[in-house]
């Protein structure tokens, strides 16, 4: 029986007459492939967008932190000046040109620096954030493992920093630092 809503040219669809039931099939068939395709492309896009959560703004900063104390063990100025803002004034009275300067004076000795962060706190309060980080520093041979660190020599640091966001960049315009001794950081 040949369905009068379709021109004579299309097969029937009811399964009467040559070809008519294996017509419907293939349309079904095509319509679960293409269900199962929007279905697999859905479910793709909830586990990928499950994956990649934002990084808090806090945990840039440490990752800020880590990133220098890397840079300073391979003596890398302008790892770590790529973190400092040019406004950047500290406690001593350095400046963002100070630094380069104090670094080279450091990092020009042939003995290796080990560093070593051994806690990194951030607070955030819009485009500002206070970080203050413990590091050990051991100069004259490399120390693979802070358990392979004697305290006499090495030099334990607490740091403050004030971090401001330029850009979509957080740097560094301002820091304090004190010397607490390595004993109470290991």
């Amino acid at each position: 029986m040949q369905n009068s809503s379709l021109p004579p040219s299309f097969p029937p669809l009811d399964g009467g007459g040559k070809g008519g039931g294996e017509l419907r099939k293939k349309v079904a068939h095509k319509s679960r492939l293409w269900v199962r395709g929007v279905l697999i492309v859905f479910l793709s896009f909830l586990i990928f967008s499950s994956c990649t959560k934002s990084i808090s703004e806090e945990d840039k900063l440490k990752s800020i932190v880590n990133e220098v104390a890397e840079a300073a063990q391979k003596k890398d100025i302008d790892g770590i000046r790529k973190h400092i803002s040019k406004s950047y004034k500290d406690q001593e009275g350095n400046d963002y040109d100070s630094v380069r300067r104090i670094l080279l004076y450091h990092f020009i000795r042939a003995e290796t620096v080990s560093v070593f962060v051994r806690s990194v706190d951030a607070e955030v309060k819009e485009d500002t954030a206070i970080v203050r980080a413990n590091v050990i520093l051991v100069r004259g041979k490399e120390i693979k493992s802070i358990s392979d660190i004697i305290p006499e020599s090495a030099a334990g640091y607490r740091f403050e920093m004030i971090f401001k966001k330029e850009g979509k960049e957080w740097k560094v315009v301002s820091g304090a630092w004190q010397n607490v001794g390595a004993a109470g950081l290991l």
